[in-house]
């Protein structure tokens, strides 16, 4: 009987590890690519646009600024 038990946690406790990578992966491929209503549209950097990037963060000196990087691995 504890057997059955503990083979029945597991195998939820897995579906449960699944479910959640599968909704995370989902929200995140479908979730991205819109920035709320009046703020500049999202962009992707690349070595073309990183000039238009410096010329942007410099000419807003007097306020707060962030660069966030972030990398898949």
């Amino acid at each position: 009987m504890r057997v059955a038990v503990k083979g029945k946690r597991r195998s939820l406790a897995v579906l449960a590890v699944v479910v959640s990578l599968v909704l995370g992966i989902a929200w995140f491929l479908l979730g991205l690519g819109e920035a709320p209503a009046g703020q500049p549209s999202l962009v992707t950097l690349d070595l073309n646009s990183l000039e238009a990037l410096r010329a942007a963060f410099n000419r807003d000196s007097k306020q707060a600024r962030v660069i966030l990087l972030l990398a898949p691995t």
